[in-house]
């Protein structure tokens, strides 16, 4: 079998989406030998070939093609076996599929943040995702969804069979895990990041579904009420409409007290999980939620929202709070920081929960969805 995998999440810094590419082609290619798996950009192979895995070939998509693809003429284009040759599977990783002649496709369905919380969407994606995400889970061959959740909410809003769904969930990259407090790298990481010595730790974009209003907020009633020395880092790039998060602690006079670090590099990610006290995730709406694993991985106790795919990931293992109350998201913060029974046994349960996530089980979910596109009607 002969799949293209659509590559192109990989070219920019790597958030969600581009760790579930990459660890999935990683996965693939140690899972099968007997199928080959190339690896398809628009434009260059990723910067420094820092996601190049063992043998991977990549093909670049022709910039004649692409134009056509851009101007959103996906259902009339020429077909892509055209450019590429003849192959058995086409898989769109970020929401869409280009157009093949007898290839079936798979499309990966992320989330539906664009449906149930529009108004946290940058009006550019939402435009995009409206138009086309119900057209292209109509016409792909099958759906990857990468929780329950997802899948309830694509059969939900667009109708879609279940039987066409198939379910892959995640895993925490391998380098997430418990490091000894001896490592040198601590000390450079702590410095490159400015960070303080006792804190609770947020990873992700600075956007509004992930609530860090609230978040922010219910520190401050933390801080308050309690007079922690914890302070509260918020790791991540900006995403949009994040000037009220920046707004909102000034308002609260918490300038020394909410660390911003920006983006942090993939490789310095484990040391600042380890280096952290407790981490929390209160996002409205998640398709998987990988940060809240990775922490769990790190034998760092979760705070986490128990909506969408959340509880999914981190079942019994964290504490879960309704992310709109931020009464209950400050107390939830107060339990973490002052019941040491509670900790030790959320950061005990939290190393076997994530134990049982696997990519090389994600790497199969995806063939045996491979294999059943190959077997179905188009």
């Amino acid at each position: 079998m002969r799949v293209l995998i659509d590559g192109q999440v990989l070219m920019g810094n790597k958030t969600g989406i581009g760790f579930y590419c990459h660890n999935l082609i990683r996965g693939l290619y140690q899972l099968d030998g007997s199928h080959e798996f190339i690896t398809v950009y628009n434009k260059f192979k990723p910067r420094k070939q820092k996601y190049v895995i063992g043998e991977e070939r990549y093909i670049r998509y022709p910039y004649s093609y692409l134009r056509e693809i851009m101007k959103g003429r996906f259902l009339y284009s020429i077909p892509l076996e055209r450019f590429m040759g003849d192959f058995d599977i086409y898989h769109g990783t970020n929401y869409s599929i280009l157009p093949t002649k007898r290839a079936k496709t798979v499309l990966t369905v992320c989330d539906l943040v664009f449906k149930k919380y529009p108004e946290t969407v940058a009006v550019r994606n939402l435009r995009f995702l409206s138009y086309f995400v119900e057209k292209y889970t109509i016409c792909a061959t099958k759906l990857i969804t990468i929780s329950e959740s997802t899948k309830k909410d694509v059969v939900d809003f667009f109708g879609i069979d279940p039987d066409k769904i198939h379910v892959t969930p995640l895993a925490a990259d391998k380098f997430f895990r418990v490091i000894s407090p001896e490592d040198s790298y601590f000390a450079e990481v702590r410095a490159k990041y400015q960070l303080p010595d006792r804190f609770i730790l947020y990873v992700g974009t600075l956007e509004p579904r992930k609530n860090l209003q609230r978040l922010i907020s219910a520190f401050a009633k933390t801080f308050k009420r309690t007079g922690c020395e914890h302070k509260l880092v918020l790791a991540g790039g900006n995403g949009w409409m994040y000037d009220g998060i920046f707004k909102l602690v000034q308002e609260l006079g918490l300038e020394d007290k909410v660390i911003f670090t920006g983006y942090v590099d993939a490789c310095d990610l484990p040391h600042l999980y380890n280096l952290a006290d407790a981490f929390a995730y209160v996002s409205l709406y998640e398709g998987f939620g990988l940060p809240p694993l990775e922490a769990m991985q790190c034998g760092i106790p979760v705070l986490a929202s128990n909506v969408s795919s959340i509880p999914e990931v981190v079942g019994e293992a964290a504490i879960l709070i309704n992310p709109l109350d931020t009464e209950a998201i400050a107390d939830g913060l107060e339990q973490l920081l002052s019941d040491t029974s509670l900790y030790a046994n959320l950061k005990a349960k939290g190393l076997e929960r994530a134990a049982t996530f696997q990519w090389r089980q994600t790497a199969q979910q995806t063939l045996d969805c491979y294999l059943a596109a190959i077997n179905a009607d188009r």
